[in-house]
């Protein structure tokens, strides 16, 4: 049991301390709150009529069984740790500026820290740059001449299957470029992606899409679907497939 606990507070307080420079103010509030459990803790053993008196007001007794709860040796362990864990931690919080305690007087350990945290970084830079990219691209396909190329170079092939992969993944971008270079459904995929595929519905997908794509008679073949449930929101599902393949 006691080992136990020393394992978990000084794992709890050493891994605080690795993330410090991340932790911003935080390590400081948790360590005060522990700093004030153990004033409280005191102040029991001190004053424990006064102490006893304002635990009975809220519905707690200081004492069980005649002995005194500050007595138990469960009461001691738990003061004895709350102690380790606020010097620990403020002795942590002093050495902040420099990693935390560990980091400051272990190399390897400040060299650690410093690689985890600069993945970190660039993790983060590498996810603005991929946006940065993404919203150039996209400012490529609103000004592009020829959709069918630009559909090849975002990784979809001109068909029905790239149609229904763009579907699939919810790409607007790659649907406008269907769209706009014209092009016509011939198998039921598209429609039978659209109207029951395991993605998450997208309304504003669904409006890019033209009759025009669908006059194919093969394209809506799918209407067989609509004579089973289907999934929500199932009356929006039921208005897209009209509205491009005709209600009859």
């Amino acid at each position: 049991m006691v080992n136990a606990v020393v394992l978990f507070a000084s794992t709890l307080v050493a891994a605080i301390d690795f993330l410090s420079p991340k932790l911003v103010g935080v390590p400081t509030i948790i360590y005060s709150v522990t700093a004030m459990l153990v004033v409280a803790m005191l102040a029991a053993a001190v004053f424990p009529v006064a102490v006893g008196k304002v635990l009975s007001k809220l519905g707690f007794g200081l004492e069980m069984g005649g002995m005194p709860l500050w007595k138990r040796p469960a009461w001691r362990l738990c003061l004895l740790g709350l102690v380790g864990v606020s010097l620990a931690g403020f002795a942590s919080v002093a050495h902040a500026s420099q990693g935390g305690l560990i980091a400051s007087s272990i190399p390897a350990v400040k060299s650690l820290q410093e690689s985890l945290l600069r993945i970190s970084r660039d993790v983060a830079d590498i996810k603005q740059g991929v946006d940065a990219a993404n919203a150039k691209l996209d400012a490529l396909v609103a000004g592009s001449l020829d959709p069918q190329k630009d559909l090849v170079a975002r990784g979809y092939a001109y068909d029905a299957n790239g149609l229904m992969k763009a579907i699939k993944q919810g790409d607007r971008n790659a649907v406008a470029l269907f769209v706009r270079a014209g092009y016509r459904v011939d198998k039921r995929g598209p429609i039978s992606v659209l109207l029951n595929g395991s993605h998450p519905w997208d309304e504003e997908l669904a409006g890019l899409l033209s009759p025009a794509m669908f006059e194919n008679p093969e394209a809506c073949k799918a209407r067989s679907l609509l004579q089973w449930e289907l999934k929500p929101p199932a009356a929006a599902r039921q208005a897209a497939f009209n509205r491009l393949c005709g209600p009859a």
